[in-house]
């Protein structure tokens, strides 16, 4: 990464004519010759520059030599180059990103908020990591499964913390509900997990005779080791989970814009598909260009991101939030004079009053246990379970992909010939589902949906 960076540095430095530094003047070693003009036509005595003309081919010459050394750097950046630079770029409008979404106007969940801060702990443990794959063992850090998956577990707690502060937040929202287990472990994915995972402990218990769906392809030496691939697929299902939180918080916050977060968070779900399908196809050279698409779509992430986070910011402050009542008696309502416009309170029985009923103290004693219960690691609202079992089955969701994933593929012949006909159906396919999912959440208008899938 460091001479990916020095190299798009001397680039940009030899963008710029060495000329611009001195005024604009060629440089042969000694000052511009200076001529005196006769005073009859100059009575003040000032010198004048000779003509510009005879430097000319000089400069000529200089300006092609800096083209030809431009275009020969140019030519010398490797993929890896190019993404080294788009990743290091990406870092400035993340943080424009991060400085709009902690707006205390936004009303941003203190944990979602410290997890997208945490990203940073992320991006500061993979350099040094990237650097120690390379000086320690002269690979890449996709390469070093030890290295490679300390650092990603980084990326995993961030998302884990995006997860439960939106989740927190949104507990007791209407409509909002867990989804419960066995509707988990019968989905799809589960089932074709589990089938990966039963092959591979049988293919290292029985003997090879005796099983007949044994592995088509030995594993490579590069291929990720269960842990690290837990640690991927757990971010991606973590981050589907997130954007689905995330949405359901425009409705508890009163601020639609939220929404727009939620699709300003796609390009970053596909930047993590480029991650695991270059992994999926072992690290292979001729898809080494996955690496740059990565990174580039994180630029892209970042640049949504922040605009949402702007419009999130924009909409807050134009439209404070207006002081409530809450907490009326149960059949009570408040509505506003239409001649004085002060607020009065009405009931379902037909009596008003213009002063606050009082709440009687049963009605209390609930309305108190409901809200403490939905920010608490217990069950809390109705449909509510407690974190430990909604992250019990996150993990489930995990082991079963992670499976699928590191054992389910020696199954067939792809990973052994990569291409980029495969690595970009295996990237397209998941995100225009993605994206379809959202269009149709957006025109349904429902809020009433499991976001692990």
């Amino acid at each position: 990464m460091r001479a990916s960076v020095l190299r798009l540095a001397l680039v940009g430095a030899l963008v710029v004519p060495s000329s611009a530094f001195h005024g604009g003047q060629a440089l042969h070693g000694s000052a511009p010759q200076l001529v005196s003009k006769s005073p009859a036509r100059c009575p003040s005595g000032v010198l004048r520059h000779a003509s510009p003309r005879r430097g000319r081919p000089a400069m000529m010459m200089q300006v092609a030599g800096v083209v030809e050394t431009v275009q020969a750097q140019i030519a010398a950046l490797t993929l890896d180059d190019i993404a080294g630079g788009l990743f290091i770029i990406s870092l400035f409008p993340y943080l424009g990103f991060l400085y709009h979404l902690g707006k205390a106007e936004n009303k941003t969940p203190e944990l979602g908020l410290f997890g997208f801060k945490f990203l940073l702990v992320f991006v500061g443990a993979s350099i040094p990591a990237a650097i120690a794959a390379k000086v320690l063992y002269g690979a890449q850090l996709a390469d070093v499964d030890w290295l490679h998956g300390s650092a990603e577990s980084f990326l995993a707690l961030t998302n884990l913390f995006i997860v439960l502060g939106f989740r927190r937040a949104v507990a007791g929202t209407p409509g909002y509900k867990d989804a419960p287990m066995t509707e988990l472990l019968s989905s799809p994915l589960a089932t074709v997990g589990a089938l990966a995972g039963t092959i591979a402990v049988a293919a290292h218990v029985l003997p090879g005779d005796m099983l007949v769906l044994s592995a088509a392809h030995p594993e490579p030496a590069n291929a990720l080791s269960f842990p690290t691939w837990m640690v991927h697929t757990s971010s991606l299902i973590e981050w589907l989970t997130a954007m689905g939180l995330v949405w359901r918080y425009a409705q508890v916050s009163g601020n639609p814009r939220w929404k727009g977060l939620t699709w300003g968070m796609l390009p970053f779900h596909s930047s993590g598909l480029c991650a695991c399908t270059y992994h999926v196809l072992y690290n292979a050279a001729p898809v080494g260009g996955l690496v740059a698409l990565q990174a580039g779509l994180t630029v892209v992430g970042d640049m949504t991101c922040w605009y949402a986070a702007y419009r999130i910011f924009e909409y807050a402050r134009e439209n404070p939030p207006k002081a409530i009542t809450t907490g009326l008696p149960s059949g009570w309502q408040s509505a506003s004079d239409s001649a004085t416009g002060a607020t009065y309170y009405y009931s379902d029985t037909g009596e008003t009053a213009w002063d606050l009923p009082s709440i009687p103290q049963t009605q209390t004693q609930t309305l108190t246990q409901s809200s403490s219960g939905s920010n608490t690691g217990s069950a809390g609202a109705a449909g509510m379970e407690s974190e430990a079992a909604y992250f019990g089955k996150l993990l489930a969701l995990c082991l079963a992909a992670s499976a699928l994933v590191k054992w389910g593929e020696l199954q067939f012949d792809f990973p052994f010939a990569p291409s980029y006909t495969v690595a970009f159906a295996l990237i397209g396919v998941p995100t225009v589902l993605n994206v379809l999912t959202w269009v149709q959440r957006s025109r349904a208008d429902d809020d009433n949906f499991n976001e692990f899938y």
